[in-house]
Parts: structure tokens; C-alpha cells; sequence
């Protein structure tokens, strides 16, 4: 029983002495760009355009955002957990005639992330799943204040993620490549862009907000 005791202890200091050779620590930092598919948003810019009689510059959908993506992942052999942080944004003006007086409106939208990710890896490739807690924003100018924007919207809620990891390592700076999917678990709720726009009858201003990206990253320390 002792032996057996003592033989447990040696294997437990070879675990404990080998871990951190196998483990790494590293950061993450690059761009995220996506695709996003927000039929209901859309549906409420084209019925906006539809309703205005002089327009010389349409508002345009929201279809892509484009932004920043930080984070850490600790990696233990071919295992992988990140925690990350990003937000991709976008904006769309619209430039018209009401009543024979020109206008022009601008709005901001924006969709930041917190999100918990496991990895796993095989060679040079991989891929991850992970949980994630979004948040859009919906802002406009304010007339008189060109630094200054009005909040019409802010919607939460919990989504999933999926993605594959395709590698180029290095010695001190490796280079990732993720193309990812967003799978929202509540729909997003745009309530005060669609009174902004001044919609009658007011349309279904909830969305999925679906997004398909792809994150290029670099990670630091060898890989």
C-alpha cells in the first residue's frame, strides 16, 4: 500500500514537471471581419428608402462589420482555452429631401463580444467551440455635435461559436487564421432605430443577427 502510495506521488511530480513543458501561454491580437444576416434590420433601411420621395444617397444595409479581436489562450498539448474579447463595427448615411429641405442622417452600429473558447489541434490545423455574451449597439448623429452620438438601441444576449483554426507558426510570432460562425441563442432587438427611421406601421424590429467571419491573428511566443 505504501509502494503504491509512493509510486502515486512520482507520478503526480513527472505530471506537475512535464506540464509546463507542454503548456503555453500566449496572447492574441488581429482583425475580425464578418458577414452578418440581419433580414429584419435590413427590411426597416429598404422600407425607409422606399418611404422617402427625394433621396440622393440611400441608406445602405448592414452586411459587413469590421474590427478588432484580443484575447489569451492557455494551450496544453493539442488543447487549447481562450478567453477573448472583440467588436466589429460599421456605419451608413443617408443624404434626401423632406418637404423640399435637404437632410442627411448617419447611424453607427456595433457588435462587441466576450467570449469563453476551447481548442483543439492536430498539425498545423484545428478547430474550436465556444459561449459566448454579444452586444449591439445602434447610435446616430446628433445635429450641432460632431463628436457626440445619440444611443437608440443596446440588445444582449448569450450566443454559441464555431470555428476552424488553420496555423502558419513561428519562433516568436505565429499567424492564425479563424474562420468562425456566430449561432445566436436570443434574437436582438432594434426598437429605437425603428422609431428613428419613423416606420408606420411599425415592422419587426427583432433580428437573429447571424454572423459568419473570419478572425486573422497573431499570437505571440512559438507555437
Amino acid at each position: 500500500m505504501n509502494f503504491l502510495s509512493n509510486k502515486g506521488w512520482i507520478y503526480l511530480l513527472v505530471f506537475c514537471w512535464s506540464v509546463p513543458a507542454l503548456s503555453q501561454f500566449n496572447i492574441k491580437v488581429g482583425y475580425n471581419g464578418a458577414i452578418v444576416k440581419a433580414p429584419s434590420l435590413n427590411n426597416m433601411i429598404t422600407s425607409y428608402n422606399n418611404n422617402l420621395t427625394t433621396i440622393y444617397d440611400e441608406l445602405e444595409k448592414f452586411t459587413s462589420l469590421h474590427g478588432l479581436e484580443i484575447g489569451v489562450r492557455y494551450r496544453i498539448g493539442s488543447a487549447g482555452f481562450e478567453a477573448s474579447w472583440s467588436s466589429i463595427n460599421n456605419s451608413t448615411d443617408v443624404f434626401g429631401a423632406i418637404n423640399g429641405a435637404n437632410f442627411s442622417k448617419k447611424y453607427w452600429l456595433s457588435l462587441t463580444e466576450y467570449a469563453l473558447h476551447a481548442e483543439s489541434y492536430f498539425s498545423y490545423f484545428g478547430f474550436g467551440a465556444g459561449l459566448g455574451y454579444r452586444t449591439a449597439r445602434m447610435k446616430t448623429d446628433i445635429p450641432g455635435s460632431r463628436r457626440k452620438k445619440q444611443e437608440l438601441d443596446v440588445s444582449s444576449g448569450y450566443n454559441g461559436k464555431l470555428y476552424l483554426i488553420f496555423q502558419i507558426p513561428g519562433d516568436n510570432v505565429a499567424l492564425v487564421l479563424k474562420p468562425y460562425v456566430q449561432i445566436p441563442f436570443s434574437k436582438l432587438q432594434f426598437e429605437g432605430f425603428a422609431e428613428q427611421l419613423g416606420l408606420n406601421p411599425v415592422p419587426d424590429s427583432n433580428d437573429d443577427f447571424r454572423v459568419f467571419g473570419l478572425s486573422i491573428l497573431l499570437y505571440n511566443g512559438k507555437q
